[in-house]
Formats: structure tokens, sequence, C-alpha cells
């Protein structure tokens, strides 16, 4: 085996072995196609007698035969070009290579995507189904699908054909038409009793149709009371695989996805990004969250992780918006934090120069508290001097009496005088003390 790539679980490797060994017994001419039904599948493989390759595709009944020879030709065309050096040599092919040639392999998938059919009577929620799936708006009131709706939609890295059948029965002549060639079909009723017996009549349309489909029944409307439990609705469908649903809630796109890919049998090795699609939604949904609660730089770090994860989903224009939107945050996020300095800045200049003002009134209220206190030594001082003055006066005044007694009355007179003099400045300076107390 040189290359094997698988996007549904399918065959097992004993199967694959014993379907191999029945083509190498058969002889194709060059370069034609030849076509086998096994199962429910159908095998189609051309040689290559240059390097002894054959190269083999294994798909649904449902892919038309002329898509499959366009798309196989393609293969061995480009496998060939791609590993000449290697084929050359006879060499094995280093796993790196291997996985260069993916993107061929994924785009040839694309080309064959499987097809699948949601049916089921008027208003029981295909349309609100297909758009979960889609990850569209989901309508808040029913407006019927007319004819049918159909468009490609992508899981992980895989894609595939979804048809919306109008449920109305004025439209029923178009099923026949529409469901022919479906891989997988899904059944949706509304879980009321009266609509799952009713939808019971799509077991044998699906039978006779489109035999080889595999086929589940979505148990839609579980949130309502009149809803019966999915189990009960299994049993009812005689067995077939039954997924309880609420629609018309977008956090149970996750559910409907996985549903999809249980339905399909898609293989994790061929879509090993369901889980980064569904990490990739759930972030989406929390960086919205942070920009609400403000946090920006959170919000930043998930539209990059974001971004990252849709560069792995092959979804590069949604990788480039989402580091975008993140660069746009984190921008803001530095405005904002510029604009955050530019006020601390200026809150701490306020502090310091209010303590400069608070030093300065400080020093000062210190200088006159010194000038009052230096002031009132001054005066003390004088009126120490004035008592001083006054006792010597007295002295001299008694020594005086003492050895002379001419002239009483002037020498008295001349006392009083002086002590008049004396009190007057004295009586001055205490009102100036008193006042300048009062201005403090």
């Amino acid at each position: 085996m040189v290359y094997q790539f698988q996007f549904g679980e399918s065959l097992d490797d004993k199967e694959l072995y014993n379907l191999y060994n029945l083509i190498k017994v058969s002889d194709p001419e060059y370069n034609s196609i030849k076509y086998e039904e096994y199962y429910k599948y159908r095998l189609s493989y051309i040689t290559e007698d240059l390097y002894n390759l054959t190269f083999v595709f294994l798909t649904s009944l449902g892919i038309r035969t002329e898509d499959i020879d366009k798309e196989i030709r393609r293969c061995k065309k480009e496998f060939l070009t791609f590993f000449e050096t290697y084929l050359d040599n006879n060499s094995e092919i280093p796993e790196d290579m291997v996985k260069l040639f993916q993107p061929t392999i994924y785009s040839i998938h694309k080309m064959l995507k499987p097809k699948v059919s949601i049916v089921g009577f008027a208003g029981v929620g295909k349309t609100t189904i297909t758009k979960l799936i889609k990850a569209e708006e989901i309508p808040t009131q029913h407006i019927p699908t007319i004819n049918v709706d159909s468009s490609t939609i992508k899981i992980g890295n895989l894609y595939y054909s979804l048809w919306d059948f109008a449920g109305q029965m004025q439209y029923s002549y178009l099923w026949k038409l529409m469901i022919k060639g479906s891989d997988a079909v899904l059944i949706v009723t509304d879980s009321t009793l009266e609509n799952v017996e009713k939808s019971k009549f799509f077991i044998d349309f699906i039978k006779e149709e489109t035999p080889y489909a595999e086929v589940a029944v979505i148990a839609n409307k579980q949130d309502l009371e009149n809803a019966s439990h999915p189990k009960k609705i299994e049993y009812l469908f005689n067995g077939i695989p039954t997924y309880p649903m609420v629609a018309n809630q977008s956090e149970n796109r996750e559910k409907m996805i996985n549903i999809m890919a249980d339905v399909l049998n898609i293989n994790v090795q061929a879509s090993p990004l369901i889980k980064p699609l569904f990490r990739r939604d759930s972030l989406i949904k929390e960086a919205e969250i942070e920009i609400k609660r403000g946090n920006l730089k959170l919000a930043a770090e998930k539209f990059e992780e974001i971004s990252k994860l849709c560069s792995v989903l092959g979804e590069y224009k949604l990788s480039k918006k989402f580091i975008e939107k993140s660069k746009k945050v984190r921008n803001v996020l530095e405005a904002t934090e510029l604009e955050r300095k530019r006020k601390e800045k200026l809150i701490q200049k306020k502090a310091q120069s209010e303590k400069r003002l608070e030093e300065q009134k400080r020093k000062f209220e210190m200088r006159k508290n010194l000038e009052r206190n230096k002031k009132k030594s001054s005066i003390w001082d004088q009126i120490k001097e004035a008592n001083a003055m006054l006792t010597n006066l007295l002295k001299e005044r008694e020594e005086f009496s003492q050895t002379s007694e001419e002239k009483p009355v002037s020498i008295s007179k001349k006392l009083e005088s002086i002590k008049s003099a004396k009190r007057n400045q004295l009586k001055n300076d205490m009102k100036n003390i008193f006042k300048d107390a009062q201005i403090k």
C-alpha cells in the first residue's frame, strides 16, 4: 500500500485487502476505469502500468460515475507528478510529503461530497436544523420552504451537500427526484405522537428511492410539553437511531454537528478538525463576553487563538478577519493604557504639587511662629529692662533722699515724670502684643 486515506468508517483493513486481491485478478484496459458494486459502496479503479500502481476510490452508490471518472483521473495525474522522484527510485515516500498531498485529496472529496437530505412534513423544524448546521441566524417564526433548498456546508475540513425539502404535500411529487443519490437522510419530526405516526411514511419512501443511504431520526422540539421521549420515538420508527434536539437554540449546533458526524461515520483521521471547529465557535462566544465585560486583553488573546484555529481549518479569510479584530482590540487596549498612564501621571503631578504647597505652607508657618516668638521675647526683654530701670531709679531716689534734703519737690516731679513715661511705653507695648496675638 503506497497511499491510503479514508473519509469515513467504511471497510476494515481485511476487507480492503480482499478487495485489492479482486482488483489484481481483473485486467482492465490501459487508462480505463472499472466500476464494481460492493455491498453499499461503488468500487472504482484505474491502473498505471509503468509503476505497477492501482488507484482505487470507494464511494457511495449515490455519486455519479462521470464525477468519479473525472476525479480519479485527476488523482492519478497529480499523484504521479507529485511523487515522481520517489516512484522512479522505488523509494518510500516520507510522511511529510504524504501530508503535503492531502490538500489534493480534500479537494477531490469536495467534488465528490456526500449528499445529506433533510425530510419531514411542514413545520417540524427542517429549515431551523439546516440553519443550525450552517451556523446561520435561526428563524423565530415558521417560514415554509418552497420546493427545495440546497447548499454546501463544511464540517471540519470536509464538505457536504445539504438538501432541505419542502414539507407541504403539494410538493411531494419532487421528493423522489430530490432524494435520489443521498448518502444520508435525516427524518425530522416535531416529537408529537401524531407527527411521528405520520412521518413513518418516510421509512418505506427512503428504502425505495435511496436504499443504501444512512438514516436517522431527529426528534425536534423536545422542549415542548407534548414531546414524546426519544426512546419511544425510536421504537415507533422500528429502531432507526433517534436523536433528541431543540433546533431553535444555537448552543445545540455542536450537538447537531456530532449527529451529522455519527450518521455519516466521519473518520477522525479524515476530519480531526471537528473539535477545533467547536473550539473556535466556543471561543467566538467567549471573546464577545470578554469585550462586554471590558476585558480587552483577554478578548484579543481569544481572537488570536480563533485566527489560528481558522488557519488550521483552512478558513484563511476568517483567519485574517479575526487577526484584524485582535489588532483593533489591542489598539483600543493600547490607547486605553496610554490614557490611563496619562491620567495617572496627572494625578501624581497633582499630588506632588499639593505636597509642595503643603511643605511651603508648613515652612511659612514655622517662620511666622519663629518671628512671633522672637518678637514676644524682645518685648518681654524690654519690660524686664524697664523694671530694672525703675528699680535703679527707686534706689537712686532713696540714696538721694538720704544724702540730701534739698529740692524734694522737684526731684519728686522728675521721678513721677520718668515713671509715667515708662508706664505709657509699657502700655503701648502690651497693646501691640495683644493686637498681634489677635491677628495671629
